[in-house]
């Protein structure tokens, strides 16, 4: 995907030839990604809930699993997303966990309010993605995902399992990881194309 301006943004999404907008801030899809991750929402019911997020309107008549294939795209930034390695269960970040820590990372890398700017999905996700170890959320991320069996030292590790410990996300039963998410979230694009 290239975006060299603002009008290369996408805003809509086109089920059977038909394009429908939806909204593209950055919140609308935070919470997008929120409900994506909650098992405690029926799947039957977070389809719904997911469209009625992201949509101006209800439609009629709209094939849900088509505009859900739709919006998942949308939300990988039409980008496609590369095989999942194994899983190591640690959670790296939560957006409803974590966005304190985002917004000092914007705040301190980019000089961007996040409370205050309007951002595409697209944009925030690229400024997020591109946040350094400089800012204390990417910092705080690697000590929770980091494999403390691949440390040698025996004081690092110590001194690295004290800080993942301090730092994990505590009080979230049965969570999935944003890879998990994403690695189902593929699995289910990659069937639906390849049945039609």
């Amino acid at each position: 995907m290239l975006i060299l301006s603002k009008k290369d943004l996408q805003e809509t999404i086109e089920i059977n030839g038909i394009k429908i907008p939806i909204r593209t801030d950055f919140r609308t899809w935070i919470k997008f990604s929120c409900i994506l991750a909650d098992k405690k929402i029926n799947d039957v019911y977070k389809s719904f809930l997911l469209l009625d997020t992201v949509l101006f309107s209800h439609y009629e008549n709209i094939e849900t699993d088509k505009a859900i294939n739709e919006l998942l795209k949308f939300y990988f930034c039409n980008k496609t997303i590369p095989a999942q390695k194994k899983s190591s269960n640690k959670i790296g970040f939560l957006f409803e966990y974590d966005m304190d820590l985002i917004y000092a990372a914007f705040m301190q890398q980019y000089k961007i309010d996040i409370l205050s700017v309007e951002l595409h999905w697209w944009e925030f996700k690229a400024l997020l993605n591109g946040l350094t170890d400089e800012t204390k959320f990417v910092e705080i991320v690697g000590y929770r995902v980091i494999d403390l069996s691949k440390i040698k030292d025996k004081k690092e590790r110590q001194r690295l399992q004290e800080l993942q410990e301090h730092y994990k996300i505590k009080d979230v039963e049965n969570t999935r990881t944003q890879e998990e998410i994403e690695a189902e979230l593929f699995k289910k694009l990659k069937a639906e194309s390849e049945g039609r």
